[in-house]
């Protein structure tokens, strides 16, 4: 499970203007929030991340995989 942000808030703006679009190595980040088998625990983790990511202006969505395939994913809303 990951957190997704932009690298910066430039990177940020240029997205959201459609100047750049998701091409450019390191121009995003992910910050691991779990990594488990517990389908329970990985729902809890699921729902902090979200509101982990909630507060970082960079953050845009959170994602969920299980063995490499994405099964959930949620955009950030930065006003929870």
């Amino acid at each position: 499970m990951f957190i997704n942000t932009y690298a910066t808030d430039e990177v940020k703006q240029q997205v959201e203007r459609d100047k750049m679009y998701i091409t450019r190595p390191g121009a995003f980040g992910n910050k691991r929030e779990y990594q488990g088998t517990s389908e329970r625990v990985a729902a809890w983790h699921f729902y902090r991340a979200i509101r982990t990511a909630a507060s970082d202006p960079l953050a845009y969505s959170v994602t969920m995989y299980r063995n490499g395939e994405l099964i959930a994913q949620a955009p950030v809303l930065h006003s929870l």
